[in-house]
């Protein structure tokens, strides 16, 4: 469950959008909530990945609730458990040279640059393999996919230990 004050400030955040029709203070308001839901030391490792990278991108997803992650559409995922859902995930999109935002993989190259400056400051990736060739997933539903936005910090632990060490309410 998302504390309240998240809740609250994504509220803000529509009303802020409504009001003034600017998407741009609302991209900054979910980016600084977003980030909430990271554990601490997996934003500071975001944010040297973030300062390395010769390319601007997009903070999209990181913290989802177990229901949220109950209800993702099979043929979108490979699992029931989230790093998502224990602070230690975050879905990253680049955007090209030319400012457009790549939500589809397109620009594989970039997301391989971004995979492997993650990975330099401890994150894991699901997109490529160790000898960076192409990694697909099989989802719920038995399709084959990449995940080119995905990254997490595990930690050397599996997700198990991880959500057991979330739960007693770790912050590293």
């Amino acid at each position: 469950m998302l504390p309240k004050w998240v809740t609250w400030a994504v509220v803000i955040a529509i009303i802020l959008t409504l009001l003034w029709q600017s998407p741009k203070v609302v991209d900054k308001v979910i980016e600084i909530v977003v980030k909430k839901g990271l554990l601490p030391h997996v934003k500071i490792q975001w944010e040297k990945v973030q300062s390395e990278l010769p390319f601007k991108v997009k903070v999209g997803r990181t913290f989802v609730t177990d229901e949220e992650q109950a209800n993702v559409d099979p043929s979108k995922t490979g699992t029931n458990n989230s790093w998502h859902e224990i602070g230690r995930a975050l879905d990253i999109y680049v955007y090209d040279e030319k400012g457009k935002l790549d939500m589809d993989g397109k620009r594989e190259d970039l997301y391989l640059i971004l995979h492997k400056t993650a990975v330099k400051h401890g994150f894991s990736n699901i997109a490529f393999n160790k000898d960076w060739s192409k990694r697909f997933i099989t989802t719920k539903s038995g399709a084959k996919k990449r995940d080119l936005a995905h990254i997490e910090y595990r930690d050397g632990m599996t997700w198990a230990q991880a959500k057991a060490s979330y739960d007693k309410g770790a912050t590293a």
